[in-house]
């Protein structure tokens, strides 16, 4: 299977998504190194937690697990003030994500404890606007329980990330 959805952006940067079921499966790899588990801890510390200009395509499981953390997490812009607020998050999601960790890996808990707000002008992580999932971009893998194993999981699918101004 693969979905590449449609993507078209008007801005500097961007980034789509692309999930494969072939190739090389990386759970049981994963399982062994980070599963089996009372708790798995992610904390943005492995792998990438900023998409935005950068020209780099993301294979790796930590990079491809922050990145849906953070779709799962959108953030609803405020027009009438013209910034983005609080972070509303999508349940359906983020249950999700948990569901198919705590399967795959055989933990019994996931704590997330991701930077998602620039409070205090930290180091935070993001997806680009217009790439974003508030933005309806990026969604693909959330369509079922298999799509976002196969996002996590499969060494063949990947986030692109790039920009224009280069």
């Amino acid at each position: 299977m693969k979905i590449r959805l449609n993507f078209v952006s008007n801005s500097s940067s961007s980034s789509f998504i692309t999930i494969n079921s072939y190739g090389k499966d990386e759970c049981e790899r994963m399982r062994k190194l980070y599963g089996n588990k009372p708790v798995l801890v992610v904390d943005g510390s492995l792998g990438e937690t900023e998409f935005g200009w950068q020209i780099e395509k993301y294979y790796d499981f930590w990079s491809k697990l922050n990145f849906a953390y953070i779709q799962a997490r959108v953030w609803k812009y405020d027009r009438s003030i013209g910034e983005y607020g609080s972070y509303i998050g999508n349940p359906e999601w983020l249950k999700m994500l948990d569901e198919v960790l705590k399967e795959s890996l055989n933990v019994k808990e996931v704590q997330w404890t991701i930077p998602c707000t620039d409070e205090e002008n930290k180091d935070y992580a993001y997806v680009d606007h217009q790439s974003a999932s508030y933005e309806n971009m990026n969604t693909g893998m959330f369509e079922s329980e298999k799509s976002l194993y196969d996002f996590l999981f499969y060494t063949s699918s990947c986030i692109h990330n790039s920009n224009d101004n280069q």
